[in-house]
């Protein structure tokens, strides 16, 4: 029976959904910042114990499938940590980076001296002298974005020829040089240059990261592709990944997970929250669909390229609380103390409190049972740094110290869901609330009351939600190009346009391991009308009528233009269905561990204790009460029922 494995790649922890016909088994370890190609490796041998492999090659001999969504392009524009940049612009662009002066790359991720101009049409000498000016100064990687790229690239073409035939590979080494019309074909030179050093600053890490996975898998012999997943909802192999393109895949995978399930329960409108170590991402689907951010920002810069819209605010489990020594105003977040050392209760050198060590001085993480026992935490730890760090700072008990830190990420939370929904025009009572991530069983029954949804989803597989996320992903080539013609005359750049795509994407998708006949397209054009753009869906013939396409945006044909062409390849690989299961009574006394106490309401309270692993379809929990998993902890708050459907997920609800 084959295996297919998918493996996100968080800030605190990587996580692993494991799956062998309906046996699936969730993983998670520490994530190793230092290197990240580590903890990948170590969920796969986390994954052949738990499956009773001797060894991981013994579990890739039978795996059909690898995907994989890393961190490593986030953490890095985050913490700016990247390569010495060199970038070449159009001449008179080298200060204001075609955006009139505002906020740009500029000084930022490439340093001033490192940006030089060209005349489009420079001389072979110029472009050569340009090249080693930039190679003189420490470039490690070099971009070249000029401004009218998008509608012609063949100057860019033309300068990344003459640099490799004057410096070949050996002699120009690892220094990569990038176009920005390799990286978005969209208009913008501003938004397009953006996007081009970005990638580039990314590109180093990516390699190395991505290429070492790769090699890993083959040196234990995978012979399969390892498959990379994109900020696009979907998947390709490494040699087909720009670096931007894996930037915020993992929370995207959380969303495709969302979205998924969201199919399997008939559910329109939901809204995610994804509460991990080290942040909290909110996703939304809308009659049934995602949205996306046209224009999004990575680390604060501004592109021009259509992601799935996942904003991030921080306020994990990993979260760090601090009192304003002059304010005396408590926060949490955005800095989290990761996996190394993490929380005080970690007892790894880590000193400072965090959201964990507040729901250890709860009562609410047992400390004998987190990772189901794999690590032992120190509730003294806890006590202290809470006591010292927040308690004393507040002139409070150390209790209600603790209380305050947990409300404050439920209050992260729910003005999280709250503001994205706004963004969009919704409203927290239309929707219902998946909540998942290590630590989103234990905050999201408040949350969930504060927003005054009508029910809040839990999974089975809560804590590895992004991974089993990713497992719906099939293998997907994206290919855009700017026409900006009136509907009327854009036929025949459109038309010729999917002609060369189609082309590429079949040859693309063979290099993926697909044939023709299993590889299917989809076409879209992106049509304004000077005020509204909107995304209209055509057959792979292109543009036959334009007047359907009018019809089909809601508009006359001659006040309409054609902004951007867009074809997708799409080669389907292996998914995990989930299982339903027979009911089997609302008793859920099998699963009772016993209780211990809680502080809730301002007092110490015995409170029931459950099992998750034990729980059967139909069982209901009444709050209060907690129910513990190898991987996280689900808080039922008074009033609320935790309810096991027969997808084993629970979902809390209020009583009536």
């Amino acid at each position: 029976m084959s295996i297919t494995v998918d493996i996100d790649n968080g800030g605190t922890f990587t996580d692993g959904y494991i799956a062998r016909g309906d046996d699936i088994r969730a993983v998670k370890v520490d994530t190793t910042p230092h290197d990240l190609t580590v903890c990948f490796m170590n969920c796969l041998e986390e994954g052949a114990k738990q499956f009773g492999y001797e060894s991981v090659r013994d579990l890739l001999r039978e795996t059909e499938v690898i995907r994989f969504s890393t961190t490593a392009g986030t953490n890095a524009i985050i913490q700016r940590r990247g390569p010495r940049l060199g970038l070449i612009v159009s001449s008179g662009h080298e200060d204001d980076l075609y955006n009139g002066g505002k906020e740009t790359v500029r000084g930022d991720l490439v340093p001033a001296e490192m940006v030089l101009g060209l005349e489009e049409g420079a001389p072979e000498d110029t472009v050569r002298s340009t090249v080693r000016r930039l190679l003189n100064g420490g470039a490690r990687v070099i971009v070249i974005s000029l401004k009218n790229s998008f509608t012609d690239a063949s100057e860019e073409r033309r300068m990344k020829r003459l640099v490799q035939q004057d410096y070949p590979k050996q002699y120009l080494g690892a220094v990569p040089l990038l176009l920005a019309s390799e990286v978005t074909a969209r208009p913008g030179a501003d938004l397009r240059t953006n996007a081009a050093v970005i990638n580039a600053f990314l590109h180093k890490e990516m390699v190395k990261t991505l290429y070492k996975a790769d090699e890993d898998l083959r040196a234990a012999g995978y012979a399969r592709p390892l498959l990379i997943a994109h900020v696009n909802g979907g998947a390709a192999r490494v040699a087909k990944t720009k670096a931007i393109d894996t930037y915020n895949s993992g929370p995207v995978a959380g969303l495709m997970g969302t979205a998924y399930m969201a199919r399997q329960y008939g559910l329109s409108n939901v809204v995610s929250i994804d509460i991990g170590g080290t942040s909290t991402d909110v996703g939304v689907i809308v009659d049934g669909q995602y949205t996306y951010d046209p224009r999004p920002s990575v680390g604060g810069l501004p592109v021009n390229l259509p992601f799935i819209d996942v904003p991030s605010v921080g306020g994990g489990g990993g979260s760090i609380a601090r009192v304003g020594p002059v304010t005396k105003e408590l926060t949490v977040g955005p800095d989290s103390a990761g996996a190394v050392p993490g929380p005080a209760c970690y007892d790894l050198g880590g000193m400072e409190p965090t959201a964990t060590d507040a729901d250890v001085v709860l009562g609410y993480i047992d400390p004998n049972y987190f990772l189901g026992g794999r690590r032992r935490l120190n509730r003294d730890k806890a006590v202290a740094a809470i006591g010292e760090q927040v308690g004393e700072q507040l002139g409070i008990g150390v209790e209600e110290a603790a209380q305050r830190v947990r409300e404050r990420i439920v209050k992260i939370g729910a003005d999280a869901v709250r503001d994205v929904l706004a963004a969009k025009d919704q409203r927290p009572g239309q929707f219902v609330l998946f909540a998942f991530g290590g630590a989103g069983g234990s905050y999201c029954g408040e949350i969930g009351a504060q927003l005054g949804v009508k029910q809040v989803y839990t999974f089975a597989h809560s804590a590895v939600f992004s991974a089993m996320g990713l497992s719906t992903a099939d293998v997907v080539h994206s290919y855009e190009q700017a026409v900006r013609r009136p509907l009327s005359q854009a036929a025949e750049p459109v038309n010729t346009a999917l002609s060369g795509f189609q082309k590429a994407a079949l040859r693309d998708m063979r290099g993926e391991g697909f044939a023709a006949d299993d590889v299917s397209l989809s076409v879209e054009l992106e049509v304004s009308d000077r005020t509204t753009t909107r995304v209209v869906s055509l057959s792979d013939a292109g543009i036959q009528d334009a007047a359907a396409v009018a019809q089909a945006f809601g508009g006359a044909a001659g006040e309409l233009q054609v902004e951007i062409v867009r074809l997708k390849a799409i080669g389907r690989v292996p998914h995990q269905a989930p299982v339903a299961h027979s009911a089997a009574g609302e008793d859920p006394s099998a699963a009772r561990k016993g209780s211990r106490a809680i502080y809730r309401d301002g007092r110490w309270q015995e409170t029931a204790i459950f099992e998750r692993s034990l729980l059967q379809s139909g069982n209901v929990v009444v709050g209060p009460a907690v129910v513990e998993a190898v991987d996280s902890t689900y808080v039922v708050p008074s009033g609320f029922t935790f309810t096991v459907d027969q997808y084993l997920n629970g979902i809390i609800t209020a009583n009536a």
